[in-house]
């Protein structure tokens, strides 16, 4: 991803996060508020929805966020792909 963002834009960080593995998200997310960053796009690679999938996650980074404070960086997450075309195929 870092590679692709260099070559074709935008130009941005690329940072990675794990629920069951380093680095974790807390770790991650205090990496990132140390770089001053603010705002970031998330995506989770889960492909299914649900409650062990998504939800896990999304609670793990709200916990994270919690543990950094005010400077944790404000997460926006990208749609889910478990249906997407090409996925399926």
């Amino acid at each position: 991803m870092q590679a692709l963002l260099e070559r074709e834009g935008p130009r941005l960080p690329v940072y990675v996060g794990m629920r069951n593995w380093h680095p974790y998200f807390h770790e991650t997310l205090a990496q990132m508020a140390a770089d001053g960053i603010k705002h970031v796009l998330g995506f989770i690679l889960s492909a299914q929805q649900s409650e062990a999938g998504w939800d896990r996650y999304k609670g793990d980074i709200a916990t994270a966020r919690e543990q950094i404070g005010a400077l944790a960086p404000t997460i926006e997450h990208a749609p889910g792909w478990h249906d997407h075309p090409l996925f399926i195929e």
